[in-house]
């Protein structure tokens, strides 16, 4: 098994890594925006041979090795968030300007960078044919910087919704300076419609009520 993870290591090359990213980060993806980014990632996963179903606007990669065999699952999302001021920028935000060794533009740590590990990998591991003995899923999701997405059923939602992805385990790739977290935080909405009558604020009492 050391032999085998070598090759994959082997087959990675700093320049493949860069020229992935830097595609990327010059394709601007704002939330609801991500037509031309999916494309791109699309034909990416076609070419490292996996399986690939655009959902949604959601591209879904597989490589199914054994229909019983144990999926893991690897999560990106694809839009970014606003560039704000473009004067406040010492680079172009879309330019995937290099500068010692450290690449800048929007979304290149966030999460760009995590979208390009997993096709890198994904290439590593197909061009060298080895058997991991299980399936692997590569989900590029819209709509994640947005809240819409809660409301609207779109990006990771909707995948979930429609029971498209099924695993035994997901690693998500957002950065956290190379530290593994083996959980997320996350929230629950809720709407709560009353009737009563309609009054001033002042004169409303308020009454504690104990939830069991």
């Amino acid at each position: 098994m050391k032999e085998e993870l070598q090759r994959v290591v082997n087959r990675i090359s700093k320049e493949a890594i860069i020229e992935v990213l830097r595609d990327l980060v010059r394709i601007p993806s704002l939330s609801g925006e991500e037509e031309e980014i999916a494309e791109y990632l699309a034909k990416k996963m076609i070419q490292c041979g996996l399986s690939v179903e655009v959902i949604g606007g959601n591209v879904v990669g597989k490589l199914i090795s054994a229909r019983d065999a144990k999926t893991l699952v690897f999560n990106g999302h694809m839009d970014t968030i606003p560039v704000g001021e473009r004067e406040t920028w010492t680079v172009d935000p879309f330019s995937a300007e290099i500068r010692k060794d450290r690449l800048y533009g929007r979304g290149a740590c966030d999460m760009k960078g995590g979208l390009t590990s997993m096709i890198i990998a994904m290439d590593a591991l197909t061009s060298t044919k080895i058997d991991i003995g299980g399936n692997l899923i590569v989900t590029a999701v819209t709509f994640e910087e947005d809240s819409r997405k809660l409301t609207e059923r779109r990006g990771i939602v909707e995948l979930i919704d429609k029971d498209v992805i099924q695993g035994d385990a997901a690693i998500v790739g957002e950065p956290t300076n190379l530290d593994l977290s083996l959980g997320h935080r996350s929230r629950a909405l809720f709407e709560i419609v009353t009737q009563g009558k309609a009054a001033h604020a002042r004169r409303s009492r308020t009454r504690f009520i104990q939830l069991s």
